[in-house]
């Protein structure tokens, strides 16, 4: 599955971790040019793997984009 740049995701299943949610969007602590936000909050990617998301928190999914 692939997710559009700037989305969120709200866990439908869990309690899950954050890198198995992401990993269904092919998006790994190895995908350059994306921060992760849980409920708001920056997750650093080093946290990804330990992060433990639960029904109805939104993830969102950040990439850095040109414009003005």
């Amino acid at each position: 599955m692939t997710l559009p740049k700037n989305s969120s995701i709200i866990v439908e299943d869990g309690p899950t971790i954050l890198s198995q949610i992401l990993l269904r969007y092919s998006i790994s602590s190895d995908t350059a040019g994306v921060a992760v936000a849980l409920n708001l909050k920056v997750i650093p990617r080093m946290q990804w793997d330990t992060t433990e998301v639960q029904v109805g928190d939104e993830i969102e999914v950040l990439s850095p984009f040109e414009g003005g």
